[in-house]
């Protein structure tokens, strides 16, 4: 069974794809993030993060792009070991960082507006809003920076 198993993988190594899915955590690299075949026969994983704070000083936003590239020999040892494979995902993966990014803007575009947004609404719900707007930015921004 063993050796049916290596042979497979192996089958599967050769004709490496056009596209690799990573299949746990490497680097980093999560579950769910993809390599890309270029060219010259290297693969390249591209990432693109954003990052939002708000607190009393204002709004704070920075972005960051990076390029993760490697030869084909290393990524047939990546595919040997398990981290990245050839097969579709079976399900979609859902990147809950993704998902903080866009409650963040949400929340952050509800706080900016609030002013309008509650215009006839006695003054107490509004500074409690923004109370619960501004703890859920502050815990969605801390979860964020988890992120290894």
């Amino acid at each position: 069974m063993y050796v049916t198993t290596l042979r497979r993988r192996k089958t599967k190594i050769e004709a490496m794809t056009k596209t690799l899915n990573v299949i746990k955590p490497f680097m980093h690299l999560v579950p769910g993030d993809t390599f890309e075949l270029n060219e010259d026969g290297s693969y390249t994983a591209k990432q693109h993060d954003e990052f939002t704070r708000t607190d009393d000083s204002g709004d704070f936003k920075s972005s960051l792009i990076s390029e993760f590239t490697v030869s084909a020999d290393y990524m047939k040892e990546m595919a040997e070991e398990g981290i990245v494979d050839m097969d579709e995902p079976k399900k979609p993966f859902v990147n809950v960082f993704n998902e903080i990014d866009k409650m963040l803007n949400t929340y952050t575009s509800d706080l900016k507006n609030i002013d309008t947004d509650m215009d006839n609404v006695p003054e107490c719900l509004k500074v409690e809003k923004t109370t619960v707007l501004k703890n859920l930015i502050k815990t969605l921004n801390h979860l964020k920076n988890l992120r290894k």
